[in-house]
């Protein structure tokens, strides 16, 4: 339930990074967040090889998340601020 909680605190804190910052492109914004990323990756891989059978698991979860929750944010999330951005281009802000 640990890691679980982590990965939904970690997308939320992904997405909001994404939508916060406008002047930084997409690639840009992707790179700095997974370079903040890097300590949890670590330590999920860390935690894998743990000899504890419940830091195996924490470790497990946390890196098939991170594994999913990245490709999946980087596809989802850029196509829909592109769908935004061309809905607001051809009808104006709403």
């Amino acid at each position: 339930m640990i890691s679980v909680g982590a990965l939904a605190l970690i997308n939320f804190m992904f997405i909001a990074k994404l939508l916060s910052d406008v002047k930084k492109s997409f690639t840009e914004k992707c790179i700095d967040l997974g370079m903040k990323l890097m300590p949890v990756i670590i330590a999920a891989i860390v935690f894998v090889f743990a000899s504890s059978i419940e830091l195996k698991s924490v470790g497990a979860v946390l890196f098939w998340g991170l594994l999913i929750l990245i490709p999946y944010n980087l596809i989802f999330t850029e196509n829909m601020l592109n769908i935004k951005k061309h809905l607001e281009k051809i009808g104006g802000k709403k």
